[in-house]
């Protein structure tokens, strides 16, 4: 996977470490093939995007383009 970009954090779905990576479209996807749900920390961010609030509970700054 030349050109990959990898993301240092777990998974939170098989709580693997430094397995993140951004896949086609930007999303972020687990790369281990035993993960049950290697969409679960894209959908996590995306959930916190939502909200405009960071999982522990204090605000995001998002930058719009």
């Amino acid at each position: 996977m030349s050109g990959t970009q990898w993301i240092s954090a777990r998974c939170p779905a098989c709580g693997g470490s430094d397995v993140l990576f951004v896949a086609d479209g930007g999303y972020i996807t687990c790369s281990r093939i035993e993960c049950p749900n290697p969409e679960a920390a894209h959908k996590v961010l995306e959930s916190a995007r939502k909200a405009n609030m960071s999982m522990d509970g204090s605000l995001l700054i998002i930058e719009r383009s």
